[in-house]
């Protein structure tokens, strides 16, 4: 299955949001909401 992920902060530069959204194949789309600090907590691993 293909897939496409894109991570995007809309908006103005002070926006507390960042977007995560992935694409599959078959024409489904998930968005995920997040923040900029939980995703760097997600991506290092460290809680």
């Amino acid at each position: 299955m293909n897939g496409q992920i894109s991570i995007v902060r809309p908006g103005a530069c002070d926006d507390r949001e960042i977007r995560m959204i992935i694409r599959l194949a078959r024409g489904k789309t998930i968005t995920a909401l997040i923040t900029p600090e939980n995703l760097a907590l997600a991506l290092t691993g460290k809680s």
